[in-house]
């Protein structure tokens, strides 16, 4: 009775997993049929990996902390669609960045310029993390020699019990 069981859940897990492979193939194999415009005349032919290489170094207008290449909002679809006709018509990536920063502000941006009132973006957290590192050393340093000043201060005293002089010991160890 006990190993029908087992073997109906395995079945069943077996069942669930292979159904979520193939969901997730199905899935994978649509995102990858979308179907790309041939280019203008005038025009150069746009990847999706073209518009996917400037998308990753944006956030979604919508979702909070969403990577453009990732989202599936309409309006991330519509940005793509803006970034690849930029792309087409010759634009560089620095170019289609500032755009969207003029447009919408720096929120959009993964990664702040290194410039102007910014760079404390990137200066404050190493400056925070070395002023802890040395804050926690000065800690330990402190809590070392007041353990040592408290050990060899106070002579050890038997209490007759092995036991009980391990254990204070220990304690005035820790």
């Amino acid at each position: 009775m006990r190993r029908t069981t087992y073997v109906f859940g395995f079945v069943v897990w077996l069942a669930l997993v292979v159904s979520l492979s193939v969901l997730a193939g199905v899935a994978a194999a649509q995102d990858g049929a979308q179907p790309t415009p041939l280019p203008a005349a005038g025009q150069r032919a746009v990847t999706q990996d073209d518009v996917n290489r400037i998308a990753k170094q944006m956030y979604c207008p919508i979702c909070e902390n969403e990577p453009l290449d990732a989202c599936r909002t309409a309006a991330c679809a519509q940005w793509k669609a803006q970034i690849a006709q930029m792309l087409a018509d010759g634009k560089t990536d620095d170019e289609i960045k500032q755009y969207f920063v003029d447009t919408f502000g720096l929120k959009v941006l993964a990664s702040p310029p290194v410039s102007g009132v910014s760079i404390w973006l990137w200066v404050l957290p190493i400056a925070a993390l070395i002023v802890g590192a040395v804050y926690v050393y000065t800690l330990m340093r402190r809590m070392r020699a007041r353990a040592a000043a408290s050990i060899s201060s106070s002579p050890p005293q038997s209490s007759g019990d092995e036991y009980v002089d391990r254990v204070e010991r220990d304690l005035k160890n820790w």
